[in-house]
């Protein structure tokens, strides 16, 4: 698993508590800080996930034809 993934997930999880917090204290902050928040995890989801399934894929096919390559 890669760290970069485990730090993005540990940011998001992070930042949905205090979302809700600050919109349930009706900060003047809140909404700007509610919509960086949904933005930072709208562009996780669509964008860094499938890349890093995509680049993962590449590197456990590579892997498997290198381990082919070396039992032959």
């Amino acid at each position: 698993m890669n760290k970069s993934l485990i730090i993005q997930g540990i940011i998001a999880v992070s930042l949905i508590p205090i979302t809700w917090i600050t919109n349930k204290l009706n900060f003047k902050i809140g909404n700007e800080f509610s919509g960086a928040t949904y933005i930072f995890i709208a562009i996780g989801v669509m964008f860094y996930l499938p890349a890093l399934a995509f680049l993962n894929l590449i590197k456990l096919i590579l892997q498997g034809k290198i381990e082919n390559q070396k039992s032959k």
